[in-house]
């Protein structure tokens, strides 16, 4: 009687259950009449991505090779994707995505300095708003460095508001999506 008790819940749970993967089909990209390849960052990209960090944050970066690759392993909640030109590794993003707040947050966003300025960042962060739209999320939020008004000012021409707040060391962006029914 127990074991099917104990089968019963896990079949209702199972049935229930919201959390799917965040999936991604790589994609090819035009950007400034050049092309790039979009995919799901995996463990071969973790070298370069903390290279890329080292780069555009000019110190060590925070996370450890091991970090990420624990990270990489939640995909039901986190998409973290990176942007190749030529297989050189030119730029990567990270988002977290909370299906029963219906929000998603924009946790890491980086372009090489050589690649700075050609629509990189733009490009990316509108994918993660397509895929937030798609698994229906009703915002996005983003934390940014107060001082990096370059990319302040990518995240505002895409539609996203400034929150008022008392800090001086951080803005905080967010951007609704507008549900079509």
């Amino acid at each position: 009687m127990l074991e099917k008790f104990k089968a019963k819940i896990e079949k209702i749970l199972n049935e229930n259950r919201t959390n799917k993967e965040v999936d991604f089909d790589n994609q090819k990209l035009n950007v400034s009449q050049s092309q790039y390849l979009v995919t799901r960052a995996v463990v071969p990209d973790i070298p370069d991505i903390l290279a890329l960090k080292r780069v555009v944050c000019n110190s060590e970066t925070i996370w450890t090779a091991d970090a990420f690759e624990e990270a990489f392993q939640n995909r039901e909640h986190k998409l973290y994707l990176v942007i190749r030109y030529e297989d050189q590794l030119v730029g990567f993003i990270s988002c977290a995505f909370d299906r029963c707040a219906k929000t998603a947050h924009i946790m890491d966003l980086a372009v090489i300095p050589d690649y700075q300025k050609h629509g990189i960042a733009r490009k990316l962060i509108e994918i993660v708003l397509l895929k937030a739209g798609s698994l229906k999320m009703v915002e996005v939020t983003a934390t940014i460095a107060a001082y990096k008004d370059q990319i302040i000012s990518i995240y505002t021409d895409l539609g996203f508001q400034i929150i008022p707040n008392d800090e001086e060391e951080y803005t905080y962006l967010k951007y609704e999506i507008n549900q079509v029914k």
